[in-house]
């Protein structure tokens, strides 16, 4: 299990002067801490797989006043959940996407960090140094676009002829991993924020030139009293969507987590881990797995999902689960279907808790959240010490 970290963290490290030099020469992908992660393994479009797969698709946020949302979802778990369940909906619906006869989930469309660079490229070598000179905060959205578009679709690492062949080869029956994937992404996994909406490309690139002048974030500053949240640009908007994955593979089996507060309550007595087991991957139907194009295949473990419909973010985490229906899977709607429906989810939309009894229900029966198990920690340990 996988907790995210704190959303400044993000920023300062995907988006500071440094990083975006290390982006933009290096297009390397890095972890929240800054060095490269070996531990976990990821799956990541490179620029075939950008050839193959087309522009990364957008993601249609809330429209409702921000801040009204905000209110609403920091002051009620069961309203959080609600969002968090209709958000995952979106991120996970299926599209069409070029070259493939089959769907894939809208998150699988977006862009890896390591992109970055290849798109810059198109955008800057395509200007003259006086447009350069004239360009104010960064490229335009027209620039961008026609960038966007170049590189999904110039040739790069294969031939025309090589490009048909290897389409052939993932359209047919014997390569497909599982039902809405495809090996159409990279042949590295790598740890880091493997998924980045077009609107967060977009926003990167229309401010480069204000992060490249931009000095090292002040971590002590107090965003909460800001313009923007986030350093040296202006806010992010609320399309953006970010996504970190952790997959395992298959033929090592998945680690069944237990969910339910008295395990929780457990791992938060002894600052550990909940209690877990070792099973056999299940079919595709059961979790969602991929084929990649050197054949291996991978199981998705968990899915971190960040959106900027408000000012703090929203965070969501699935994870695979063999009890899925319980606890934290409990009030996932019907409509989610397979074999996402076998995953549990977590959210958070502020840095301090507003409602008064987030573990209750409207109708007065506990609901599953981490604070109803910290509650039955709590309450354990005043008992123990009375």
């Amino acid at each position: 299990m996988l907790l995210l970290p704190h959303p400044q963290s993000v920023i300062r490290s995907v988006l500071t002067r440094k990083v975006l030099k290390f982006v933009l020469m290096a297009g390397a992908v890095v972890s929240c801490s800054g060095k490269p992660e070996t531990s976990r393994t990821q799956y990541a479009v490179d620029t075939l797989g950008r050839q193959i797969i087309g522009e990364g698709q957008e993601y249609q946020a809330d429209t409702s006043d921000p801040l009204l949302l905000a209110t609403k979802l920091n002051s009620s778990m069961q309203e959080r959940r609600r969002f968090a369940w209709e958000v995952v909906a979106k991120v996970i619906k299926p599209v069409d996407v070029p070259n493939l006869n089959q769907d894939l989930p809208l998150w699988q469309t977006w862009y890896a960090p390591g992109e970055m660079e290849h798109i810059f490229r198109f955008a800057y070598e395509a200007l003259t140094p006086a447009e350069r000179d004239a360009l104010q905060h960064g490229f335009t959205d027209e620039q961008i676009s026609t960038a966007l578009q170049k590189a999904a679709s110039t040739r790069t690492g294969v031939n025309d002829s090589e490009f048909v062949d290897l389409l052939n080869k993932i359209n047919t029956d014997e390569h497909k991993a599982a039902k809405g994937s495809a090996g159409a992404g990279s042949n590295n996994r790598r740890n880091g924020f493997p998924g980045l909406s077009p609107s967060f490309v977009r926003h990167f690139l229309s401010n480069y030139k204000d992060l490249r002048d931009c000095e090292e974030a002040d971590a002590s500053v107090d965003l909460m009293n800001q313009t923007s949240f986030s350093p040296c640009m202006k806010e992010f908007p609320r399309d953006t969507v970010m996504i970190k994955t952790s997959w395992e593979k298959v033929q090592d089996g998945m680690e069944d987590f237990d969910f339910s507060p008295e395990s929780w309550a457990e791992a938060f007595t002894n600052l550990t881990n909940p209690k877990m087991q070792k099973v056999s991957t299940p079919s595709s139907d059961k979790i969602f797995r991929i084929k990649t194009r050197d054949g291996e295949e991978w199981a998705l473990r968990a899915i971190h999902i960040v959106t900027k419909e408000v000012r703090e973010w929203v965070w969501i985490s699935l994870s695979w689960s063999g009890t899925p229906d319980l606890d934290l899977g409990s009030d996932r709607p019907a409509t989610i279907p397979a074999p996402w429906n076998n995953y549990k989810m977590t959210v958070s939309t502020s840095f301090e808790e507003l409602d008064p009894k987030p573990y209750m229900s409207a109708q007065g029966q506990e609901i599953a959240t981490l604070r109803r198990s910290m509650k039955s920690n709590s309450s354990n340990c005043n008992r123990a010490s009375n």
